[in-house]
């Protein structure tokens, strides 16, 4: 239906509207089974929306609702393009009125249709694909999943059409329920199996480098340990890692996730040879002892580089 959205009624250019009874003028496209998802269409009205099937297909529905067309996409008398086998046989009146030559409504096709393999299918999820994090022929793509396959797939629109070369697999082992279109240019999956929303990520996109660093504070010399283990290759297959912990320039100081460095000596070579402590002084030289005069130190290391000579006099 297509309704208006601040007062509920059908909008006034409904293919309905005027044509039959009122009680069908928000209607703009039916015989649909389950449509679980819609998403909008590159074109302006343009409308995708899945429908999951009985028994043998699977559909991909386009509708147009800027027409003067009510789609009718043929459940329960069709499934896909091809006559529902079942309610055929009960010869009911409904299926003659429906893909008649006098019906109200349009029998339209699937726009695109699969059918189920031996473990059956579910399409369960519909997104297009947005540009900036993807190869560009993948840009304007619609993208769907099957919840039984546990598969998603990409099919292009060429001329408003699909592409007649079909779809190609994009990602699969995922039992997914929802594809959305973020604002950061990617592609969010919903597991319903694992609880998880995934981001798609193209197999050939950079790492992404998490590193940690233990311990954060400590006295000198101050032995550091950082690790890159949590780094991750978003298309999987192997990492590799390179340190420059030094800041040299070159990333010769280790190969392996883990890698280990000496605060005095990573100073020291970057020329910081020496390390003062300096302004010691109470923190309230009036207050009253306690065992024996008590001090706070702070250290504040002076860099040979940047501070004057006279800081260390």
């Amino acid at each position: 239906i297509r309704i208006d959205p601040d007062t509920g009624e059908p909008m006034a250019d409904n293919p309905l509207v005027g044509v039959g009874p009122v009680s069908d003028d928000a209607v703009v496209a039916h015989g649909l089974r389950n449509p679980y998802r819609l998403t909008a269409g590159p074109g302006a009205g343009e409308v995708f929306a899945i429908d999951v099937g009985y028994a043998r297909t699977e559909e991909i529905n386009r509708l147009d609702v800027d027409d003067e067309v009510a789609e009718n996409f043929g459940w329960p008398c069709k499934e896909g393009p091809e006559v529902q086998r079942t309610f055929d046989a009960l010869d009911n009146q409904l299926c003659d009125l429906a893909l008649g030559t006098s019906a109200r409504t349009t029998l339209t096709d699937p726009w695109f249709s699969y059918a189920r393999d031996s473990q059956g299918g579910a399409i369960s999820a519909i997104a297009i694909v947005p540009p900036g994090r993807y190869d560009e022929s993948m840009v304007g793509d619609l993208i769907f999943s099957d919840y039984v396959e546990g598969r998603t797939w990409t099919i292009g629109l060429v001329d408003g059409a699909a592409d007649p070369e079909g779809p190609r697999e994009v990602a699969r082992d995922g039992i997914v329920v929802d594809l959305e279109a973020a604002p950061d240019g990617y592609v969010y999956a919903v597991d319903y199996a694992a609880g998880t929303v995934s981001r798609l990520v193209d197999k050939d996109a950079a790492p992404v480098a998490r590193v940690s660093a233990s311990p954060l504070q400590g006295p000198l010399p101050l032995v550091v340990t950082f690790d890159a283990s949590a780094s991750e290759q978003p298309g999987g297959g192997p990492l590799s890692f390179a340190w420059d912990l030094d800041r040299d320039g070159a990333y010769d100081d280790g190969t392996g996730p883990t890698a280990t460095a000496t605060l005095t000596t990573a100073l020291f070579k970057r020329g910081l040879r020496n390390q003062f402590i300096q302004d010691v002084h109470p923190l309230n030289p009036n207050g009253p002892n306690m065992v024996g005069p008590a001090f706070t130190l702070r250290y504040m290391p002076a860099r040979e580089d940047l501070n004057p000579i006279t800081v260390f006099n």
